[in-house]
């Protein structure tokens, strides 16, 4: 495909998704396994495979606009993850009890216990929650295990006992833009965000932001 989504590697394998479902590259004899579309229990299917995940236990999970599916390794086949069925997920992450942190397009942040396989929460913008909407970009779980959201279009927002605390151009001026992709933490605990002005490298102790920018040096913004 000219269009690769996500890709993940599990071993010697290379899995990724695609306008025209899901891949599997096996690298050592670069044989090519399409899947094709992740077909739905009931219903119509989206041909296009958006994320691709590992968890930390090593199993594998796909995601199209419609659903969540677990790859089933002895019988080469998948599994629809029922509670989910209908939501874009966008971005998934651990915590330290095994429980899944789930972001989506349109339907908030969830929450997935994958053992019993149990949908504890489900964060929705004016629930009280403080969640600063239900359009997420991604999610991250960070070092000490605080919950991150990373919004399309309303900055960040950290957790913090069972609430959120968003960021953006309002409260931190210094923020360059409200528009984020995805995050990653580095070993100081800063985090780096890619967002549509650029990199920005935020710390979360001393609330410092730095940006950069083609002009750092980036391919572009």
């Amino acid at each position: 495909p000219t269009t690769v989504c996500s890709p993940v590697c599990d071993g010697n394998n290379l899995w990724f998704g695609s306008l025209d479902g899901l891949f599997r590259l096996d690298t050592e004899s670069m044989k090519l396994r399409k899947y094709g579309t992740l077909e739905r229990n009931k219903g119509v299917s989206d041909p296009k495979v958006y994320y691709c995940y590992r968890s930390k236990a090593g199993k594998l999970y796909f995601s199209n606009t419609l659903g969540l599916f677990e790859y089933l390794p002895e019988s080469d086949s998948f599994r629809q993850i029922n509670c989910f069925n209908g939501v874009f997920i966008t971005c998934m992450d651990e915590d330290s009890k095994g429980n899944f942190w789930i972001s989506s397009f349109a339907t908030g942040l969830f929450v997935w216990n994958p053992q019993e396989d149990n949908l504890i929460a489900n964060y929705r913008y004016g629930d009280g929650s403080g969640l600063p909407s239900d359009k997420i970009a991604s999610v991250l779980t960070d070092k000490e295990d605080q919950v991150w959201v990373v919004g399309f279009s309303d900055g960040f927002a950290k957790m913090t006992d069972g609430q959120f605390v968003s960021y953006s151009t309002t409260n931190l001026p210094a923020l360059p833009s409200n528009v984020y992709f995805y995050a990653i933490q580095d070993n100081r605990g800063d985090l780096w965000m890619t967002s549509d002005k650029g990199l920005v490298q935020f710390s979360p102790n001393t609330k410092q932001v730095s940006h950069y920018t083609s002009i750092s040096g980036l391919l572009d913004n």
